[in-house]
């Protein structure tokens, strides 16, 4: 659309390798017997307990519905807040461009970005105290379920910051004071959600052991394995899709 054109130009001429495509989302829903349109979507997603925000009075002018408090401290958002969130032409800038990258594994990537993305972060420390090399590792991910490797270090590192949860070193037992729940790793915080940190890794550390993800590589690999075929796979191939 015309109103898009201006800034992806400027973005363009700026970087003249990046590629830009465009997604006709109503068009593709329709084929599935949907109507995708702007207005549906925000109020999909207006849907209580879908679009939280911190409960901080700091993030005030986005707060909606404060009678029902969601996970450790989050309120429903407003809808103008979501809708601004939802329009991609407010994001047209070399910081909002990213949440459009396509996760897919499309191009050339290199263990020394990898390794630069994951530098100081906790889940880098946690696989090198057990002798495994975490960029060599994603990178392998990345091949065999079609995943950006690069976006696979971000989440890591969204997911579980400098210093890492309980869920990372497999300690939630601990935490918890459940013996069961320990040795089993959740990296990617897959479930973990619910009010109040104790709810959060139990639903967390209960997730893994369910899967039997009783070490790093496992719990690592079921994760991209569920990125690729639950969001990648079924039209959430970016973060603004997810």
């Amino acid at each position: 659309p015309e109103s898009y054109l201006n800034d992806l130009c400027a973005l363009k001429i700026e970087h003249p390798y990046w590629e830009f495509l465009s997604l006709p989302i109503t068009d593709l829903s329709k084929e599935r017997g949907e109507n995708y349109t702007f207005n549906y979507v925000v109020e999909k997603e207006c849907e209580t307990g879908r679009s939280l925000v911190f409960a901080s009075d700091d993030f005030a002018a986005y707060h909606g519905e404060k009678s029902v408090i969601h996970d450790a401290g989050f309120y429903d958002a407003n809808r103008e807040a979501v809708a601004y969130f939802l329009d991609p032409r407010n994001f047209l800038s070399e910081k909002g461009i990213f949440q459009f990258l396509e996760l897919s594994c499309r191009g050339e990537f290199s263990l020394d970005k990898i390794e630069e993305i994951l530098e100081g972060s906790a889940v880098l420390r946690c696989f090198s105290e057990q002798g495994i090399s975490l960029p060599e590792f994603l990178m392998d991910l990345g091949k065999k379920w079609n995943l950006n490797p690069y976006h696979l270090a971000s989440r890591l590192c969204q997911e579980q910051g400098r210093e890492g949860n309980p869920l990372l070193w497999g300690t939630a037992g601990n935490f918890l004071e459940r013996e069961d729940l320990n040795g089993y790793y959740n990296p990617f915080n897959i479930s973990a959600s619910g009010i109040g940190e104790k709810k959060i890794y139990s639903e967390g550390a209960s997730y893994a052991k369910k899967k039997e993800w009783d070490t790093l590589c496992k719990a690592l690999e079921g994760g991209a394995q569920k990125l690729s075929e639950e969001y990648i796979d079924t039209y959430q191939n970016t973060l603004y899709l997810q």
